[in-house]
């Protein structure tokens, strides 16, 4: 599972919006940025690796909206949405809270949240 993985999810379900992986490439409205989190549940089956059939990625991904919070606030529920209780192929979410998690304003009064998500895999050799 890789950050380019969640991209592409996010892509084929929001197709106009930008994304960006590890940093927010510009300023502008309505864009994603996704970024890989520290999580401790990943765990080796009895018998090793070669038993081990899933892992788990941490992520969070930052929700940079607009200058409207009520707006911005929908955008990032649309996001959130994306991953809340979702089973796709191979993988499947459990976000870690009840919301998206309002990070207030920029410094350009760009409204953001943040939304953390594990994503369970089966892993490929």
């Amino acid at each position: 599972m890789m950050l380019s993985d969640v991209r592409d999810y996010i892509k084929s379900n929001l197709p106009d919006t930008k994304i960006y992986i590890g940093r927010l490439g510009s300023s502008e409205e309505n864009s994603i940025a996704i970024y890989n989190r520290e999580t401790n549940l990943n765990s080796i089956a009895i018998g090793g690796k070669s038993n081990t059939t899933c892992g788990v990625k941490g992520i969070k991904i930052l929700v940079h909206g607009s200058k409207n919070a009520a707006d911005t606030e929908l955008f990032a529920n649309k996001v959130y949405d994306l991953f809340y209780g979702t089973v796709q192929g191979d993988w499947w979410c459990n976000v870690k809270n009840d919301a998206p998690v309002s990070l207030g304003s920029d410094d350009e009064n760009i409204y953001e949240y943040v939304i953390n998500v594990d994503i369970w895999y089966n892993r490929r050799e």
